[in-house]
C-alpha cells in the first residue's frame, strides 16, 4: 500500500524532529499514534494547524517516553476542583506519595485539569529520606496563576489529609507545592506538548533539583501539612522557554530573567544557549517563525511554531521504543 502522506515519510529521517523507526511495524502495533503521526508530519509540511489529538493520545506518549527513559518516572494524574475526598483518596499522586515519603523517590506527573479547562500541565515531585516532606514543583505554560492557585488551594490540603490518614504519627506529612507559570503557551492548544517537554527537562535539569533540594531544606515552621507558594518563573531553567509561542512574552521573561538577582541565568547571558545545536532562546524562536490564518481570531497571526517540531519529536520518540520493546 502506498503512503499516505508521502512527502511526510520523505521527511521521516529528518533528525531534528525525532528519531528514525520501523514504520511499518508501528502501524500493525499503535495505529492509532501513527496515523497521528502522518497527520502531523504533513499538517507540519503545509504550515497549517492539525487537528490536534494529543489527549487521545497522551497514556500511548507517556508509556513510550517512560521507555525511552527509565528514569523520567512519569504518570498522570486527572484532578478537579471540588473533587469527592474519596476521589482524591485514589489518586495516583495520593499512591506515590503514600509509597514515596520519607525515600528519597523522585517522578514527574502530568495534571490534568479534568474540568471546563481541559487543560494539562507538568508537576515534579521530591521526597525528603529523613522526614515525611515532599517537594512539588508544578510547570504551568500558561499565565493565570489565580485559576492555578485557586485549583490547589482547593486539592492539596485534601491531598494531605489522605496522606496523614494513610500515614498516621511523626513526623507529620508536610507537602510543599511551588507554582511557576510561564507564560510559554499563546496558543488556543498545544498544553499536553508544552506540559510532556516540561516533565522531561524537569527530569534532567540540575537546577530543577536544586529548587527541590532548596524546598526541603527550609520548610515552613508551622504545623501545616500544605504549603503553596508562586514560584518566579526566573528561577527556571532557560529550557523550559524553548517553545514559547510569543515573541513579546519571551521578550518579557529574558527582561526579567535578565533584572532578576537570583534569576537562573547561564553564564550570566541574557540570551542563553538552549540546545545541542548551539541556538539561543531567540534564535530558537526566530527559527520557527510561522505566519498563519487565526479562524478563531478572524485574524492573521504569526508566532513561533517550535512546539508543533516538539509534537512530532514526542510522538516519533514515543513510537520508536513503543516498537523496538514490542507491545505495551
Amino acid at each position: 500500500m502506498a503512503p499516505r502522506y508521502p512527502k511526510a515519510i520523505a521527511k521521516a529521517r529528518d533528525p531534528s524532529l525525532g528519531p528514525v523507526f520501523d514504520r511499518e511495524l508501528a502501524a500493525q502495533r499503535q495505529p492509532g499514534l501513527m496515523n497521528y503521526l502522518l497527520e502531523l508530519e504533513a499538517a507540519y509540511l503545509e504550515n497549517r494547524t492539525p487537528v490536534v489529538k494529543d489527549a487521545e493520545h497522551l497514556d500511548a506518549l507517556i508509556a513510550g517516553l517512560n521507555r525511552a527513559e527509565p528514569g523520567l518516572h512519569l504518570e498522570r494524574n486527572d484532578v478537579m476542583k471540588f473533587e469527592l475526598q474519596d476521589a482524591i483518596d485514589d489518586y495516583p499522586l495520593v499512591r506515590r506519595l503514600a509509597e514515596g515519603l520519607g525515600t528519597s523517590a523522585a517522578w514527574r506527573m502530568i495534571i490534568n485539569n479534568d474540568d471546563d479547562t481541559d487543560h494539562r500541565s507538568a508537576l515534579s515531585v521530591k521526597c525528603n529520606p529523613s522526614s515525611r516532606d515532599a517537594s512539588l514543583i508544578l510547570v504551568e505554560s500558561l499565565g493565570d496563576k489565580e485559576q492555578v492557585m485557586d485549583l490547589w488551594q482547593d486539592l492539596l490540603p485534601r491531598v494531605t489529609d489522605a496522606l496523614r490518614r494513610r500515614l498516621p504519627g511523626d513526623p507529620p506529612v508536610r507537602l510543599h507545592l511551588a507554582v511557576a507559570n510561564t507564560t510559554a503557551q499563546r496558543t488556543p492548544e498545544g498544553c499536553d506538548i508544552f506540559a510532556l517537554a516540561a516533565a522531561r527537562k524537569m527530569a534532567s535539569e540540575p537546577q530543577i533539583a536544586r529548587l527541590h533540594d532548596a524546598i526541603l531544606a527550609k520548610p515552613p515552621a508551622d504545623a501545616s501539612g500544605s504549603h503553596i507558594t508562586p514560584l518566579p518563573a526566573t528561577l527556571l531553567p532557560a529550557s523550559l522557554l524553548k517553545h514559547s509561542t510569543s515573541g513579546t512574552a519571551l521578550l518579557d521573561s529574558l527582561f526579567q530573567r535578565d533584572a532578576s538577582p537570583h534569576a537562573q541565568k547561564q553564564d550570566g547571558v541574557f540570551n542563553p544557549v538552549v540546545n545541542r545545536d548551539g541556538q539561543t532562546l531567540l534564535e530558537r524562536w526566530t527559527s520557527h517563525l510561522t505566519h498563519r490564518w487565526d479562524a478563531k481570531a478572524e485574524k492573521p497571526r504569526t508566532y513561533s511554531n517550535s512546539y508543533e517540531a516538539k509534537r512530532i519529536d514526542l510522538v516519533r520518540t514515543a513510537l520508536a521504543h513503543l516498537v523496538k520493546d514490542g507491545p505495551s
